[in-house]
């Protein structure tokens, strides 16, 4: 029997994060057969690697047994949030002209809307 992946990968995402030296033992890139209702996921145009730890004022919401990350107004203000730093930082890493071609690359994909709220904000 051959067997073959119908599928490549050529990066991939990873993540730890903690709600207030908490840690929360779910992945912000959850594989798309393993989602549940409300859960978040980054869908983001590039490959990420994050540990976070979400501290201070801000706060997310999570299930009943603290788990997973449950989508809610919070988590919205959290993802743009660090899209924002992200792509500020990636943008002051490069040479305008490239920064530019990005943005537009960045601005076609089929990323979250929060990444394109926050991507928009550096236009």
């Amino acid at each position: 029997i051959r067997t073959d992946d119908s599928y490549s990968k050529l990066a991939s995402s990873n993540s730890k994060i903690s709600l207030h030296g908490i840690e929360i033992p779910s992945s912000l890139f959850p594989e798309q057969w393993r989602m549940k209702n409300n859960q978040v996921k980054i869908n983001w145009p590039f490959p990420l690697i994050i540990v976070i730890d979400v501290c201070g004022n801000r706060d997310l919401d999570l299930n009943s047994p603290r788990t997973e990350i449950i989508i809610s107004e919070k988590w919205t203000d959290f993802e743009e949030q660090l899209a924002l730093i992200v792509c500020q930082h990636i943008k002051d890493s490069v040479e305008i002209e490239y920064w530019n071609n990005l943005f537009e690359i960045f601005n076609r994909s089929n990323s979250s809307e929060n990444f394109k709220r926050a991507l928009n904000e550096l236009k």
